[in-house]
């Protein structure tokens, strides 16, 4: 989703959701301790909240995990995450909401949401303008992980919990970068490779498949919004990173028929910890990408204009009618 005139928000749950109670979730220690007592199926502390946190009926029912254990999962993930970091993230209380902003997706003329800075002298009548607003209906979408683990595993494994916590943790970060760079749209989020505004840069004439050459990616900053490259990120595949570090620039004689001589491409740096840069800005590897020669293996886009809603199940606010 492509977004503009929006303040970050904080993008931890803590952060987002703040003064939300969860007395179901007190009493339970940790999740290993509320996993065993969904298995158990008898535990006192599942029947208080019976009848209010069981979804569906029968066969299809569960029970809804409690909101600090969510918010301890989701706070861990966005620490293994690339993407939602530094994207706008904007709580919301409902499955649906329409967001406004404004539309700057023409920028001829100067222009920005349809406005643009006019010049004159005083005591003239000023050109009245409108801006371009546009309003974002946002649509909820439920992500899920059902796993299931033996009896034995549970009883025997000293750090089952933590083992099953990093496991589930591991999975939602993967989970989370796939969708925002690849998602079709389609009960999941429009990933930005496949946004309406996604600009695709060809490969050079005659460049051999499964390639990268210094050019195709000038290529791609120079169709960068201007106003983006200070926030630009790059989003690459762990299969693009020899030809990263191998890139190298050919020098020719003045008549181009002949190189004679070469060397390293400054454009293309890491610092003393590995941390990846283009052309001076974050250089991120992830699988979330696509492999060599596919369609999004390397990608450069401004996180802060992708807007993400989160919305937090108030599993509080049944127990609490439970407890009355």
């Amino acid at each position: 989703v492509q977004s503009s005139g929006f303040s970050a928000s904080p993008r931890n749950h803590a952060g987002m959701f703040k003064g939300t109670s969860d007395s179901y979730g007190n009493a339970f220690s940790s999740l290993g301790d509320f996993a065993k007592a969904v298995a158990a199926g008898n535990d006192s502390r599942l029947m208080r909240a019976y009848n209010s946190t069981t979804v569906g009926e029968g066969a299809s029912a569960g029970y809804l995990v409690p909101n600090a254990f969510v918010q301890q999962m989701m706070d861990a993930s966005l620490q293994q995450e690339v993407f939602r970091p530094r994207a706008n993230v904007v709580p919301v209380s409902s499955g649906n909401v329409v967001i406004s902003g404004f539309k700057s997706t023409d920028g001829t003329g100067n222009k920005r949401a349809g406005l643009v800075m006019n010049w004159g002298p005083e005591a003239t009548d000023l050109l009245e303008q409108k801006p371009i607003a546009q309003e974002m209906q946002m649509r909820a979408t439920k992500a899920n992980i059902f796993c299931r683990v033996s009896s034995e595993l549970a009883a025997d494994a000293p750090n089952f919990d933590a083992m099953l916590s990093q496991a589930m943790t591991a999975a939602v970060a993967a989970g989370l970068d796939y969708a925002f760079i690849n998602g079709t749209g389609a009960g999941q989020p429009l990933g930005v490779i496949n946004g309406p505004s996604t600009i695709t840069v060809a490969k050079e004439s005659a460049q051999a498949a499964n390639t990268l050459l210094l050019q195709n990616l000038a290529n791609m900053v120079g169709r960068l919004l201007p106003a983006s490259f200070a926030r630009s990120v790059w989003f690459a595949h762990p299969t693009l990173v020899p030809l990263l570090y191998q890139m190298s620039y050919t020098t020719k004689n003045v008549a181009g028929s002949e190189n004679v001589g070469g060397g390293h491409v400054q454009a293309v740096g890491h610092d003393a910890a590995g941390n990846l840069t283009i052309f001076g800005r974050p250089a991120l590897v992830t699988d979330a990408c696509s492999v060599l020669s596919a369609k999004g293996d390397i990608v450069l886009c401004d996180p802060m204009r992708y807007l993400i809603t989160m919305r937090q199940d108030r599993s509080e606010e049944h127990t609490s009618e439970l407890q009355s």
